[in-house]
């Protein structure tokens, strides 16, 4: 009898440990650094992809995605187009990945849903505004602007930026 009730006792500690060990596994994810990891400014961690439907040959996925600031710089917006890819490298769908008031060094957590004609097999990321692959957030440019007539306001996002001069 005790014999039986120490191998009952030992199945019981051996499948609890399993279980624990099991739940206590960080899920798979994708890490991206974009634009490049030499000259990085940001930092996509993709969570597990979890089908949520299917419908007509297209299947519904989600995945929350923690992105990190890594410049020096303030980031007010930045969008990004992903693109899913098969196994053979084919291109089975894309969802838009939006980011707004990402403060240096900061990590914010977003929704990520997409549809795709497949199960995806790795990630391609681009920049929706900016062909050389930088968001239009973090590019500075000059901007001369002349007021007929002279005199008006100028505003810029909302802020008072000064009264402009004519020709």
């Amino acid at each position: 009898m005790k014999k039986y009730f120490l191998l009952v006792l030992l199945v019981f500690f051996l499948v609890t440990v399993s279980i624990i060990s099991a739940k206590s596994k960080p899920e798979p994810s994708v890490v991206m650094l974009w634009p490049s990891a030499e000259k990085l400014t940001l930092k996509l961690t993709f969570g597990k992809f979890q089908q949520v439907g299917a419908y007509a040959g297209q299947i519904s996925f989600f995945s929350e995605v923690i992105v990190e600031n890594m410049s020096g710089k303030t980031i007010p917006r930045a969008s990004f187009t992903v693109y899913l890819v098969d196994k053979g490298k084919v291109r089975i769908g894309d969802g838009v990945l939006n980011v707004s008031d990402l403060g240096i060094g900061q990590q914010v957590k977003i929704p990520f849903q997409f549809r795709s004609v497949g199960i995806p097999a790795s990630l391609n990321l681009t920049a929706r505004n900016d062909a050389a692959g930088v968001p239009t957030s973090l590019r500075t440019i000059s901007v001369k602007v002349i007021s007929v007539p002279p005199g008006a306001n100028l505003k810029v996002d909302g802020h008072d930026e000064g009264v402009l001069q004519g020709l």
